[in-house]
């Protein structure tokens, strides 16, 4: 058997979580057709098909069963090495990437990564926003802040604040709705899953408008007159045309923290942008909790409706 290229084999373990061959090269970073080619060189090396083909998706045979336990072994070896390594940095100098969820990448702590970027001019960030979770393990990111009540136990959580939601909605929504008109939510949870959330709001009743998991584009649907949202007071209190009808609002799932890997613990730039975020947001604490907004409920002939 000639010998394997790990570069290979990484491409290899990305066609295997991607199904395809298009999903693989964007998880990679390459064309899908340099996918295609260095799998045929790892199976030519290998001297046995690791892929059975149906359609445009790619599943394992046995013999690609085996080579993927190996591989995720490298893998591993190979990722915890890595982080070693980094961990071991002092120099505040060099990248740093850091994973927020879209409704972070509109908030003030986007303007407080800004600020980070100024002072430490050395320091390159690299900011990496969406709704998936970046991996730690894997570093897909050196730091993550997430929204949540637990976090998994193996990785450094810094529980940086609560922050409130609230329910909002246009102002001229409201006009209309303390006019009679029925209300409708902007519904963030998937289609099909328990909406647990609206019990704790005027409106457990109402029905929904539509779903969308794009935080951004339920603030703008919001905007736009669609209905009422439950969002962040830190995004809610800040949109213009937007009127809070409920008092703020701390769901555990709503808890702020700052993440990494213990194996990164002692690097010198995370440790300066981890106390950065600490201290401002300290400083935002009355726009995080909601405590910067004004409520303007509706009047109780219009929320009664929503019951």
């Amino acid at each position: 058997m000639k010998q394997m290229d790990w570069d290979d084999l990484k491409l290899f373990l990305a066609l295997v979580r991607a199904g395809t061959l298009r999903e693989a090269a964007d998880i990679a970073g390459v064309s899908y057709s340099t996918v295609g080619r260095r799998v045929d060189a790892l199976e030519g090396a290998a001297g046995v098909a690791l892929f059975q083909r149906s359609r445009s998706r790619y599943h394992l045979t046995q013999a690609g069963e085996d080579v993927l336990s190996t591989a995720e072994e490298i893998e591993e070896q190979v990722l915890a090495l890595q982080r070693r390594t980094f961990g071991q940095e002092r120099a505040l100098e060099g990248p740093v990437s850091i994973s927020l969820l879209d409704a972070l990448a509109v908030s003030p702590f986007m303007q407080a990564l800004v600020e980070f970027a100024e002072a430490h001019p050395l320091i390159t960030l690299d900011i990496r926003v969406g709704n998936n979770l970046s991996d730690l393990d894997r570093g897909q990111a050196d730091l993550a802040l997430r929204f949540g009540e637990k976090q998994r136990p193996h990785l450094i959580g810094r529980r940086l604040t609560e922050t409130a939601r609230a329910v909002y909605c246009a102002a001229d929504y409201a006009t209309r709705l303390e006019n009679g008109a029925v209300p409708g939510w902007i519904c963030f949870t998937p289609r099909g899953t328990p909406a647990l959330w609206k019990r704790s709001t005027p409106f457990p009743n109402a029905r929904d408008v539509c779903y969308m998991s794009h935080m951004p584009a339920q603030l703008q649907a919001c905007r736009m007159g669609a209905g009422l949202a439950s969002l962040p007071c830190f995004l809610g209190d800040n949109a213009p045309g937007l009127r809070r009808l409920t008092e703020p609002d701390f769901p555990a799932f709503q808890s702020l923290w700052l993440l990494r890997h213990p194996d990164t613990r002692n690097n010198a730039r995370l440790r300066v942008l981890s106390d950065f975020l600490a201290v401002r947001s300290r400083g935002l604490a009355d726009t995080l909790r909601g405590e910067a907004g004004q409520t303007l409920p509706l009047a109780t002939t219009a929320i009664a409706q929503g019951g």
